[in-house]
């Protein structure tokens, strides 16, 4: 079986596979209204302090009110721990980027990836379709996955300018050469065919896949600035404007470079976009302001610039006059954006003033409550619900004020 890959094939490869890094699109959570929904567009279970112990529980239950008993004993039998734990605790979004932040920043598990490729692939039913014996298929297996993981670590370093891509190239090789070695003697010549076919229709597949994704951000607009913006890389930014760049140009995405600067509070790339002649109030699909990135994650240095700059504290999207740069700042539990957005002009006495305030208690920010109070925030019926719902959870010994 020839397994090994030419010399073009693996750099062609290589290439293909960084060029897919380059172009992708920058990870960040999708924006909603609220953090259970945010919690939901990323696919994560987001964690934040753990329940109650038991023990408390039991301490907590022996001071409740029959009715408070009863209560208790349904919420219990119709939630888990952690589900009444966000219920009353909800998290702020601050939070929640520490808590998604711990995930992406996870060391990379190359064996688990290998292993689940090798299924993914196809490879686990082509043993079985070409009939080889359960010993012989662990050793394919074994081998393939060793392989498959020493390539991925190999890609992994190359994405980040860890290994040059020829040294890569030559790292591939002899770890190919180790797998054609590990199962000599196993697969027929009519076999070896099979697998070679199989291999040949997975890299064209994916070639033709990296090839497509590549084509539709250049068709919908990629430009280098944006990605340079939010990968924090002020060097790029600036060679990019340096030889002509639209501080404005719009990615395939809908953002530009201030929307990813903003969004992670990148506020020295933020000042030479600015200076650039970039547009503060400038919204993507959606109807989002860089304003509201950075707002959503309490960066308080990205909105006072932005303010500086001319940015429209009160901006809302027309469908949701409620979702503006002081409601998704008081989500993020950020008092001091809160404060600088109110310092600035921010209208607390509508519906995102009403939210921002359901937010503050529900978060037990009593500094926060009251900053929104002074500044005109309304009490109304679902402020009060919000405080009998919170009152309820302390008396229950569920709100971890």
């Amino acid at each position: 079986m020839n397994f090994r890959t030419v010399s073009f094939v693996v750099c062609g490869a290589i290439a293909l596979f960084t060029v897919f890094i380059a172009f992708r699109d920058p990870l960040k959570p999708t924006v909603d209204n609220d953090s259970a929904a945010f919690s939901q567009s990323t696919n994560r279970d987001i964690e934040t302090a753990g329940p109650r112990g038991a023990n408390q529980t039991a301490t907590t239950q022996a001071t409740l009110t029959n009715q408070d008993q009863v209560l208790l004993t349904e919420l219990q039998e119709n939630y888990t721990p952690a589900e009444l734990d966000r219920l009353f605790n909800p998290p702020t979004t601050i939070e929640l980027e520490q808590s998604i932040g711990e995930r992406l920043n996870q060391p990379f598990d190359a064996y688990a990836y290998a292993n689940r490729k090798y299924d993914e692939d196809g490879w686990s039913q082509l043993m079985d379709d070409i009939g080889l014996a359960p010993d012989e298929s662990r050793r394919v297996r074994d081998a393939w996955v060793q392989l498959e993981a020493a390539k991925s670590e190999l890609y992994d370093m190359v994405a980040q300018g860890l290994v040059d891509p020829m040294a890569a190239g030559t790292g591939i090789s002899e770890a190919e050469s180790d797998f054609l070695s590990r199962i000599s003697g196993i697969f027929s010549s009519e076999q070896l065919a099979e697998l070679e076919e199989h291999e040949r229709l997975l890299l064209a597949e994916n070639a033709a896949q990296v090839q497509a994704e590549y084509q539709e951000m250049i068709d919908g607009g990629y430009t280098g600035i944006v990605v340079a913006a939010s990968r924090g890389d002020l060097a790029s930014v600036q060679a990019y404007l340096d030889s002509g760049a639209d501080p404005n140009q719009i990615a395939s995405n809908g953002e530009t470079a201030l929307h990813n600067a903003a969004w992670y509070n990148e506020t020295e790339i933020m000042r030479v976009l600015i200076d650039a002649g970039a547009d503060v109030n400038r919204t993507i699909p959606g109807g989002r302001s860089a304003l509201l990135y950075a707002a959503r994650w309490g960066h308080v240095d990205a909105v006072n610039m932005l303010i500086s700059a001319g940015a429209d504290v009160n901006f809302h999207h027309e469908a949701n006059p409620a979702y503006t740069a002081l409601k998704v700042a008081a989500a993020s539990g950020s008092t001091d954006t809160v404060r600088a957005l109110l310092k600035a002009g921010a209208d607390a006495t509508g519906p995102a003033g009403r939210g921002s305030l359901i937010d503050a208690i529900n978060q037990g920010n009593s500094n926060m409550e009251r900053l929104l109070l002074e500044a005109g925030a309304e009490e109304g019926d679902s402020v009060t619900a919000t405080r009998i719902f919170r009152e309820l959870g302390r008396r229950l010994g569920l709100v971890n004020d």
